[in-house]
């Protein structure tokens, strides 16, 4: 059980589950040498339960985003034990999650989505399309934002990654 200090939050790693996954063939005249990253993380609370489920959504494109080579959706569910001392519910129910404790959700989910994307893509076209390394300043550009639904909706972002050559 991973302890994070600023906020003594008590995290455990308790599931991941793909939601979806897709690889497209793409025509002959798109070219499969460089990709683009479309992200998109969404972070849902389980007060009841003491869970957060972070869901990382990730489409790979082609280097002028017109042609989807492949798509992944997965989350992974924390289970934090001492859930009431760091989740906060504000009004309307709006999710706030310190920053550190989300910084360090986001990274570990982002990182866990890397190795699944390798392992589902593996031997085919997008064997060599990795996700690039994000560190938690990148996905800083996000909105702590909960709504009814106690969601909280981040951006798309999106890095460029060349092919490397498999031999």
């Amino acid at each position: 059980m991973a302890v994070h200090e600023d906020h003594k939050a008590q995290i455990e790693l308790k599931g991941i589950e793909m939601l979806s996954s897709s690889i497209n063939l793409p025509l002959p005249q798109i070219k499969v040498d460089e990709f683009k990253f479309n992200i998109n993380l969404e972070c849902k609370a389980d007060a009841r339960n003491k869970l957060i489920f972070v869901i990382v959504a990730v489409d790979v494109k082609n280097e002028d985003q017109t042609f989807s080579f492949g798509s992944l959706t997965v989350t992974c569910i924390f289970s934090i034990s001492n859930f009431e001392d760091v989740v906060q519910f504000e009004a309307q129910n709006k999710l706030h999650i310190p920053m550190p404790v989300v910084d360090m959700l986001n990274t570990i989910a982002v990182s866990t989505v890397r190795g699944i994307m390798f392992c589902t893509f593996r031997g085919t076209f997008l064997h060599n399309a990795f996700l690039p390394v994000l560190g938690a300043e990148q996905l800083h550009e996000i909105s702590i934002e909960g709504d009814g639904s106690k969601s909280k909706k981040l951006p798309r972002k999106s890095s460029t990654k060349k092919a490397g050559k498999r031999s």
